[in-house]
């Protein structure tokens, strides 16, 4: 009997371990993401910002929460344009992001902008936009940002050739 209800909770534990350590998979070529997504039916959540790890640097609270990692890890093809490289500064640029940092969020068929910041937001807010966006239901009509909904304009679909 003790040695059930050690393996339960040693199961337990190993389960909830599993869940906590969900991390995102970063991509760094925008093009591949694209395709990623359309391939799997999953919105872009499209980090733009500066230096290791910059995604980060889009969070107020200093760095992304555990439930941010596993809303995005579940439900987004994740991609970080690190702007500190010549190709993804002019990606940034494409996507409008005057100040070479922000977030796009695309729909789930990859062809509209569901959300977009251009400044820092915090846990809270990211967190609350990354699963209204992840709903697989959810029609995209207009682009949302923190501060108010602008007519959805579509994703920019960018082929970057490899050199």
């Amino acid at each position: 009997m003790y040695t059930s209800a050690l393996l339960l909770a040693l199961a337990t534990y190993s389960a909830q371990s599993a869940i906590l350590s969900i991390t995102p998979r970063w991509m760094d070529d925008y093009s591949l993401a694209y395709e990623r997504g359309q391939k799997e039916r999953k919105p872009l959540a499209v980090f733009v910002g500066s230096g290791s790890k910059g995604w980060e640097r889009l969070s107020r609270d200093g760095r992304l929460g555990k439930e941010i990692e596993q809303i995005l890890a579940a439900n987004y093809v994740c991609v970080y344009l690190d702007t500190d490289k010549e190709l993804n500064q002019k990606l940034a640029t494409s996507f409008d992001l005057s100040r070479q940092r922000g977030l796009i969020i695309s729909d789930h068929s990859g062809a509209k902008q569901a959300f977009r910041a251009e400044d820092t937001l915090s846990n809270v807010e990211l967190a609350r936009s990354l699963k209204k966006f992840a709903d697989p239901d959810l029609v995209v009509t207009t682009t949302e940002t923190p501060a108010q909904p602008v007519t959805a304009v579509p994703t920019r679909t960018i082929r970057v050739q490899s050199c």
